[in-house]
């Protein structure tokens, strides 16, 4: 399969880290390589092998946004930072996403994502996630088998992953950003629910029943679900 090659700048080596082991996660990107000084990218970039570039802003002597102004082959380019505010900046230059620290690996798949449908190089049902996602709860990285998820569910700020063995992994996200990374055989079927297609018990027409659990099905997602499930 055709991967989308692409290498991160950034001055801290555990950002790095991070940033490879989340592309590592994405079945269509090919990780070249991190760098912590601009400067020591250049050559790859200029060779034209880098499809997308992570780029950190805060970077110390030249600061991203600058660095990638400078460059006379701009890759396209995802900007990464701990300062919300330069976002405004990062799209002046046509960034393809700007993803403020923490990344979580949702955020960083729909960034990939929205890249991929910028190049014609590859097929987009290459878009599909990998079998496991990485959730942060807390200080802790959990790691789970999407398969193995029944169904999420909003509570204010947070989503309440629901696996199988009464496994329940509280993280602060947003429902429509987690949506967008899942496998297909994830359903929204509530403004506060997303259900896995492959657990439901029982279909009833305003509700589904997954093990003891009873989800309402809104008017609003019934045609899409309905699609879905009946092909």
């Amino acid at each position: 399969m055709n991967k989308l090659s692409c290498i991160a700048i950034d001055d801290e080596p555990h950002a790095l880290e991070l940033l490879r082991h989340h592309a590592e996660q994405v079945p269509y990107l090919e990780w070249l390589g991190g760098f912590q000084q601009p400067m020591d990218a250049l050559n790859i970039i200029n060779e034209g092998k880098v499809q997308l570039l992570f780029l950190d802003i805060n970077l110390p002597k030249l600061d991203g946004m600058s660095f990638y102004r400078s460059l006379t082959n701009q890759p396209p380019v995802v900007f990464t930072t701990a300062y919300a505010e330069y976002a405004v900046e990062g799209f002046e230059v046509e960034a393809v996403d700007y993803l403020v620290k923490p990344i979580l690996l949702e955020r960083f798949v729909k960034a990939c994502n929205k890249a991929l449908k910028e190049t014609t190089t590859l097929p987009i049902n290459n878009t599909l996630p990998t079998e496991t996602v990485y959730l942060k709860s807390g200080t802790k990285w959990h790691q789970v088998n999407w398969n193995d998820i029944l169904y999420l569910e909003k509570d204010e700020n947070y989503i309440i992953f629901n696996a199988t063995n009464n496994r329940k992994i509280l993280t602060r996200q947003n429902l429509s950003d987690v949506e967008s990374g899942m496998p297909p055989y994830f359903c929204r079927v509530h403004k506060s629910f997303i259900v896995n297609l492959n657990k439901i018990d029982i279909i009833e027409r305003d509700r589904i029943t997954i093990l003891d659990k009873k989800i309402p099905l809104a008017e609003s997602y019934r045609n899409t679900f309905n699609q879905m499930t009946k092909g």
